[in-house]
């Protein structure tokens, strides 16, 4: 089922903010998992195996389970501004019939060529005058 094209333009700061905000608490799952394994390999070079064990547990499990949950976490941080009202119902209607990583491509995908729509319109060719 294809988005709404026309949702998604009057929505278009809004979804680009949100994408924002994913990509972000994404970048700093991904960053808090590393550093938990960093110490956890650091941990067990000097010979402190099972703490850097229980390290590498926590940091794994952390990774798997919030990484299902980042689009809530990023619509709840959003929700602390009403101008975003509409845009996470606009994703929680999206969401209810799509799996995420569906959505979250096919929402990529629009933006991506309403974007370039919009910049083909504005870069329209001129005949130089002779």
């Amino acid at each position: 089922m294809a988005m709404n094209r026309q949702k998604i333009v009057q929505l278009l700061p809004e979804l680009q903010t949100f994408l924002a905000t994913l990509r972000n608490f994404s970048w700093l799952l991904i960053f808090i998992s590393v550093t938990g394994y960093a110490i956890a390999i650091w941990l067990w070079s000097i010979e402190s195996t099972l703490v850097a064990l229980l390290v590498a547990s926590v940091s794994f499990i952390l990774f798997s389970q919030v990484k299902s949950q980042l689009i809530k976490l990023s619509c709840w941080y959003l929700q602390k501004d009403p101008n975003y009202d509409a845009c996470i119902d606009f994703i929680q209607k999206n969401l209810a019939i799509k799996s995420e990583q569906t959505f979250i491509n096919q929402l990529n995908s629009a933006i991506n060529v309403i974007q370039k729509n919009s910049r083909d319109k504005d870069c329209k060719p001129t005949i130089p005058k002779q």
